[in-house]
């Protein structure tokens, strides 16, 4: 693990030696999977959540080397833009590792971003953000963090006043869901809100949380397939929050 310019940065390599289960079969299950649940309100929430990134992605390879990257904290405004943080940073990775597979971005995008972004469609931060990561040398995967949620930075911290609109037009900019599955060289990639839980704008959302349904979506995605499966979020699993249980 590095810091490149105060951005947390890891390179991982992920070895398989075998895979069991049916190739080409994630599909299929996933949609399996939305059926099952979709009595408990969460498919219509998940949208199109199957995208490939990389390469021969029906089989995995040897090996995956994919870099994983965190709070890149965007300090810049529409008014007030500031591209050269971003593309520092993006260079500082493409010149660390530029043969990586694959990019995922764990969250905390932004500092803060406008209610006035909220609308989809409109232009804001976020697109700044996702402009400057098309620049990466490799495909990137994202998910939304509690820095995404606010709308006023330190030492307000203020919380969006809708936080389905703000995730709306995160996805809208991002062009994936805040929950998704991705494939890469045969490799599925779980993606988390892990500010979707009742514990969302309590603590300026320090503590992550999970919806009971989010987690039985979880156990259903991971359950349906032998797939080699790398689950990503902003919040440490460690410090997701259930309102009635406690830390789990």
């Amino acid at each position: 693990m590095r810091s490149l310019g105060g951005v947390v940065v890891a390179v991982s390599a992920l070895i398989v030696m075998a895979c069991g289960g049916e190739d080409g079969a994630v599909t299929d299950s996933l949609a399996d999977v939305q059926g099952e649940i979709a009595g408990e309100g969460v498919s219509e929430t998940i949208g199109e959540v199957m995208g490939e990134v990389g390469a021969d992605a029906s089989e995995p390879p040897g090996s995956l080397r994919f870099v994983h990257v965190s709070d890149l904290h965007y300090p810049g405004t529409m008014d007030a833009p500031r591209p050269e943080y971003l593309a520092n940073r993006v260079a500082r990775v493409n010149a660390a590792v530029p043969d990586a597979d694959l990019l995922v971005s764990t969250g905390d995008h932004t500092d803060y971003v406008d209610a006035i972004y909220d609308v989809p469609g409109t232009r804001g931060p976020f697109h700044v953000v996702v402009e400057a990561l098309d620049t990466l040398t490799m495909p990137w995967i994202a998910t939304i963090g509690n820095h995404e949620h606010y709308v006023s930075f330190e030492p307000d911290l203020e919380m969006c006043p809708d936080p389905a609109a703000r995730k709306a037009a995160f996805v809208d900019a991002f062009g994936m869901d805040v929950f998704s599955v991705h494939i890469a060289h045969g490799i599925r990639f779980v993606g988390l809100d892990t500010m979707d839980g009742p514990t969302w704008d309590q603590n300026a959302g320090v503590i992550g949380s999970l919806t009971e349904e989010r987690i039985a979506w979880l156990d259903e995605v991971l359950a349906s397939e032998t797939r080699p499966t790398v689950v990503y979020g902003h919040h440490p699993l460690t410090t997701i929050q259930d309102a009635e249980q406690g830390l789990t």
